[in-house]
Formats: structure tokens, sequence, C-alpha cells
């Protein structure tokens, strides 16, 4: 184990012999069929049975021996292809790192300790903690539209302005054109305390979100979509924890306005994995997502204390068993 270490934060980096094993490889040996029907790809391999990973990946990772098996094919040109396409998708491992990131103070034992497990997720390295010890509104009403000076309702929110410690105009009641209050996160919202060593290696995130807003009526669904860079810190989408849309924007032609621009983070592959705790505790909640719920002017995806897709009624829950969070999502350089 490699362990880098600065004055605010422990990161380990872990490569795991078990997780490469399945997740990456770079020699495979290949065949088809079977006794003295075998096919093979000798022939038009240059003599040889198996196929091997550049020289680059062997010396980053070593060799990692597979047998591929696949009796469908009957031309081993055919069967010489689908191995060389499984090989280069699976020769490079994901990675996953675990870090302690706690927050120096006047008075540590009083300050949140964030984050317990980070996994990334192989694109940049994207980090996304456990949950932040203090319930957080979505909105301070419950509203899910954009407002005109910014389309796209997470990026109007009063979540997104209480974890990027901004000073912002959040929305604070309905309709096309609602009333606004002003915030004023800047000393105590989440990216304030994060140690300066983090923030000076975070990359904003740039995506293609969904945007929902009419200067004539409320919309109940996302009626276009464009690039936004959401910030230092955000959440993830719907499609980026389950893989599809679930409670986003159904309404067609708006259905892939909010999952149009997005994949799964391989680390959400599975319900139990997107269970997360409270940081410092052993203690479930459910957490919030950058996505506004479909058909509903008034709600939004969280993922439930099991890891299933739910959604909220109450954009301002923050009290008893329900009582949602954020967990804190960043991408390095």
């Amino acid at each position: 184990m490699n362990v880098n270490k600065c004055r605010c934060c422990d990161i380990c980096k872990v490569h795991c012999s078990e997780e490469i094993l399945l997740n990456a490889l770079h020699c495979a040996r290949v065949e088809a069929g079977e006794g003295i029907n075998q096919l093979t790809i000798r022939d038009v391999n240059n003599g040889q049975l198996y196929l091997q990973s550049p020289q680059e990946y062997i010396d980053r990772f070593g060799v990692v021996e597979r047998p591929f098996i696949d009796r469908r094919y009957t031309d081993d040109q055919s069967l010489l292809e689908a191995s060389a396409a499984l090989l280069e998708g699976l020769q490079e491992p994901y990675e996953e790192y675990k870090a302690d990131i706690t927050m120096l103070g006047e008075d540590e034992l009083h300050t949140p300790r964030i984050g317990k497990l980070i996994d990334v997720a192989g694109f940049k390295r994207t980090w996304i903690t456990e949950l932040w010890p203090e319930p957080i509104p979505w909105n301070l009403t419950n509203y899910n539209n954009g407002l005109g000076t910014m389309t796209t309702p997470f990026l109007t929110s009063n979540a997104n302005a209480f974890i990027n410690s901004l000073q912002a105009s959040v929305p604070n009641g309905t309709g096309a054109s609602p009333p606004t209050t002003n915030v004023d996160y800047r000393s105590g919202g989440i990216l304030s305390q994060i140690p300066l060593e983090v923030r000076n290696v975070i990359s904003p995130k740039e995506a293609l979100m969904g945007v929902r807003h009419s200067a004539s009526i409320l919309l109940t669904d996302d009626n276009t979509w464009g690039w936004r860079v959401m910030g230092e810190l955000w959440l993830p989408s719907e499609v980026e924890v389950y893989g599809c849309r679930q409670w986003g924007s159904n309404a067609s032609p708006g259905s892939g306005f909010g999952s149009g621009g997005y994949v799964q983070y391989p680390i959400f592959a599975q319900n139990m994995k997107r269970v997360k705790v409270i940081a410092g505790t052993d203690t479930r909640s459910y957490w919030w997502l950058v996505t506004p719920r479909g058909g509903a002017s008034n709600s939004a995806a969280v993922v439930s204390l099991n890891g299933t897709a739910a959604m909220s009624l109450n954009l301002t829950n923050v009290a008893g068993a329900t009582a949602t969070r954020t967990p804190i999502c960043f991408r390095v350089t």
C-alpha cells in the first residue's frame, strides 16, 4: 500500500489484487468448441493461442491471465476479433481509494469528519464521500423548476448554494416566477470547510443537464437541456447512480433531457454500494440526487436507506427518519 499524506488529508491508494482480477485482463488464452472440434485463433494470430495487452499495460499492472472460451463462434477470425475487443476493454483496471478528510479548526473535536470511504469511478478521478452530518434542504420550498437567471433546477437550488458555499438567491415560493430568498453560505457551506490542499486539485464538473423553466407556467418536466458547469462540488444524477432514469423527467419528447448527458459510475452498480452513512457514524441516511422529479413540480430524486431509487415530496426535508443529506462529490486533476 502506498500512502500519500498531507496536513489535513490522509489518502491511501489501494491496489487490490482481487479487484484487478475482476476488472483487468492482460493475457487471454482463446478457444471455442470442444474436443477434436475445438476452434482456436492459432492460424490467424501468428501461431499463438493467446492475445496479450501492449507492454505498457503489463509494465503498469503486471500480467493477469484468464481463459476466454466462447462456443458461439464457428470461424477463427470472428473469434479473434471478439477476444481482441474484450481484451481492449478490460486491460486497464478501476482503482479504489480510501480517504479520511478531517476538518481542522480551533477545536478538532467539534468539527465534522468528512468522508469515511471514497470510491473512484474511473473516469476523471471522481470522489464521492459519505454524508455530510447536517441534513440539507434541496430547496427552501417544494419547488423544482429553474429560475429566469438560471434555468437548470439544481444549479439554482438551496442545496447547490450550500455545498458550494455560495451567496445566492434561491426559490422560496411556487409559480412560474416564484419569490426568492438571499442565502449566504460563504463561510458555513461545505466547500468553505474543505482543506485547501484538497481544493487546490479539484476540477469543476461540466455536464449536459436538464433545463426546466418557463416564464409563463410552472413545469412538471424538463423542456430542454444545456451544458452547465456544476461547480467544484456537485451531486450525482439518477443515471450516474442507477444506470437509467427512475423518477426523473418522463414526458415525451423531454424524457432524455435529464439523463442523456450521463453514464453510470461503476461504484454504484449494486444497491448496497449506493447505501451511505452519516460521516463518523454507522447510521444510514437518505441522500439527494441532482435530478428533479418528472411529472411534478415539487419534488426530487433521492437514494433510500437501502440504496434503492426513491423520490422526496418534501424538498425541505431535514427532520425525522427520512431527513435527507448530501455526499461530498468532486473530481481531482
